[in-house]
Parts: structure tokens; sequence; C-alpha cells
């Protein structure tokens, strides 16, 4: 019987022979490089990602990335592009800039994305770089016929170059070359609303300073 052959067992004493020991395998895992040390999360992936576009000139020699794959230079500049487009509409005009610099460290043919940081620098009222990069714009404007489709588009292109060129000197008071590229700018479109309200106003402000520097000159 069962309980026969256990008592049995029990009562001869056998050497114990485990069994052969398996052969070993090496098996390697290879986890996505993350620049970050803590899991992806789906909440935090847009902080992550505004943190790399805000950092992006520091991370390049940052300890967290040494021994791994991840090359922050080698990001999509359209996609900074697009990461700048939304800090500029968030008003974090800093973050844009980072965005577009580095979007044109990587393709400095990108006409559009020149003028977008035009337009930043515009709002913090540095006309230097402003200008820069409208000329850098203009030298290249050719490109536009390639990177936009529509005659539209090419316009409208055009029209905001010539009008942030023209508001960049009227921020260093030489209004003459200002009112020069508002007037380019109606010959592009004569029904253009802000060409003709910037016209208006720079001769008003031009006449006021006239006036003024003469009254100045009799009281002098």
């Amino acid at each position: 019987t069962l309980r026969e052959i256990k008592k049995r067992d029990l009562v001869e004493d056998k050497p114990y022979v485990p069994p052969p020991v398996r052969e070993s395998v090496q098996l390697s895992f290879r986890h996505t490089p993350r620049l970050f040390k803590t899991p992806l999360r789906q909440s935090t992936k847009k902080r992550e990602e505004e943190f790399i576009i805000k950092n992006r000139s520091k991370l390049r020699d940052n300890a967290l990335l040494n021994g791994t794959d991840v090359d922050v230079s080698d990001v999509d500049p359209i996609w900074l592009t697009s990461k700048g487009d939304e800090f500029y509409q968030r008003g974090d005009i800093g973050s844009a800039i980072n965005a577009y610099s580095e979007a044109l460290g990587t393709d400095n043919t990108m006409v559009e994305t020149l003028l977008a940081r035009a337009a930043c620098y515009l709002d913090l009222r540095e006309a230097e770089s402003c200008i820069a990069d409208c000329m850098t714009a203009l030298k290249l404007s050719d490109s536009i016929e390639n990177r936009l489709e529509s005659d539209e588009a090419k316009l409208l292109f055009k029209k905001n170059l010539l009008s942030r060129l023209g508001m960049a000197y009227c921020l260093r008071s030489e209004h003459d070359k200002a009112l020069e590229l508002f007037h380019s700018v109606l010959q592009l479109d004569k029904h253009d609303d802000d060409a003709l309200q910037n016209i208006r106003y720079l001769k008003t402000h031009m006449e006021v300073v006239d006036l003024k520097a003469k009254a100045d000159s009799h009281f002098s």
C-alpha cells in the first residue's frame, strides 16, 4: 500500500541525489533611455519636455546624461519651434526664445522661427536682436517660396517681417527707416490696417518730437 511504501522510504537510509544544475544563460534587458531617473508617467511628460526645452544648453554637459544614449541636441527643430510657440502664447517669452534658438541651432534656415524669435525680442524691447533676426530672415526670404505653399502665407510672412523690422527701428528712434518699412507693407497690401495705423501713429509722433525740439530751442 501507499502507507507501506512511505514507511519503507523513511526507514531505508538512501543518500539524496540533487538534480543536475541547469545550464546558465545570460540575458540582457535594454530599457528606453531617459534623462530623468524616474519612471515615465503621462501626467509628468509635458513638464519634463518643458524642463528640457528651458535647460537644453545646460543639459548637454549634465552628469545625468553620462552613460545613456540620450542626446538632447537631436530634437526635431519643427517640434522645438512648436514648443516655442506654446511658450509664447502663454507669455513665457524667455522660454520661447530658448526653444526658438535651439531650433535654429539645428536648422538656421528656418525663417519662420527667426521671425517668431524676432517677435519675442520685440516684446522685450530688444531692438538690436529683433533687427538681427529680421535681417537674417530677409536674406533667406527666397527659401519661403519652398517652405510656404500658398501665396497668402507668403504674403503674410513678408508683411510680418517688414512690420516687425519697422517696429524695431521705432524702438531705436530711427523713425524715417520705420516709416519706409511700413509703407513697404502697404505696397504689398494697401488695405493692411496695422500698417495704416502704424504710419498714422508714427507721423503724429514725429510731429510731436519735432515740435518739442523747436520748443526746446526757443527756451534754451
